[in-house]
């Protein structure tokens, strides 16, 4: 397979690393998966310099807000994020989200949606 193989452009720049397909019959065509360059960057560098990969971890769980969701939380919008869950001792729950929590700006600026 070609998984491994760089993702190449029109331009014939690696834009990615294939990593998997999901095909029907099992052979080669299908929905191709691959991770963007500038992730593979970032985990190339953290594994030269540390020999392993740090990913963010907030440990909550959002879902976009629907009218109905609006009307049972008693608010009038349906801009921001409905948390749904948080992960014990996350980094979430030491900040103070708990679920039913509704966020509407982060960092100063408004959240649409998850």
């Amino acid at each position: 397979g070609n998984s491994g193989g760089p993702l190449i452009d029109l331009d014939k720049k690696v834009v990615g690393m294939n990593t998997a397909i999901v095909s029907q019959s099992g052979g080669y065509m299908g929905i191709g998966f691959a991770i963007p360059s500038n992730i593979l960057m970032n985990i190339k560098e953290q594994l030269v310099e540390n020999g392993i990969v740090t990913r963010g971890f907030l440990g909550v769980s959002l879902q976009p807000i629907d009218s109905d969701l609006a009307e049972a939380f008693g608010t009038s919008t349906t801009q921001g994020a409905l948390v749904v869950d948080v992960v014990e001792g996350s980094p979430a729950e030491k900040a103070g989200l708990k679920q039913g929590d509704i966020i509407t700006k982060m960092n100063g600026m408004s959240v649409k949606g998850p």
